[in-house]
């Protein structure tokens, strides 16, 4: 998931203003794979969000710890439950779209949390609301904890999922940042 969040984030798809980390006009990005968040919290450490010291204090007792915390300048949310970002992303997605306001929510979901019922009633809450504002990303890398996703609960075919669903859904390497590049600027 490094090689998306350094796009998102580098690139300029996401508007954010590290001097001003609450800015309310900023896009809004949510990790719900908060295993992740050391790499989130790097990225966010290099475009000024706070002090490269801070990231020392990882698992130290500091508000930074393994799984995301709001408290964080640059994060949205806590992380950490599995299958909570996507509705919470679509509870802010359908307020922005009910204040008028011009902006993005993008989540990042890990494909075993994709096994969570609220990730289902999510997606089809963001299509019933045709919450054109969200973008929803599964980092499809066939791993949970004990194995793979599909010797332990088969998730494929996963991006026909999300199509009956009432998304569109596009599968990509995300390893390739050229592509990601270009896949984000369809987008826009």
């Amino acid at each position: 998931c490094n090689d998306i969040l350094v796009v998102l984030y580098y690139a300029g798809f996401l508007k954010v203003d590290p001097n001003n980390p609450l800015w309310p006009e900023r896009d809004r990005f949510l990790l719900s794979k908060g295993h992740a968040g050391v790499g989130l919290y790097a990225i966010l450490a290099d475009l000024g969000f706070f002090s490269h010291n801070e990231l020392n204090t990882l698992n130290q007792g500091s508000f930074f710890g393994e799984h995301p915390h709001h408290l964080v300048p640059g994060i949205e949310v806590v992380a950490g439950s599995l299958g909570h970002g996507l509705p919470i992303s679509t509870g802010m997605a359908l307020a922005d779209k009910l204040d008028q306001k011009d902006r993005q929510t993008v989540v990042m979901m890990g494909d075993g949390e994709c096994y969570e019922g609220s990730v289902w009633e999510g997606a089809n809450f963001a299509s019933h609301h045709r919450l054109d504002n969200l973008c929803a990303i599964i980092d499809r890398n066939s791993l949970i904890t004990h194995g793979s996703t599909e010797d332990i609960n088969a998730l494929e075919p996963m991006i026909d999922k999300w199509r009956a669903f009432g998304w569109d859904a596009y599968e990509i390497d995300a390893h390739n940042i050229d592509d990601l590049v270009k896949f984000f600027s369809s987008l826009e």
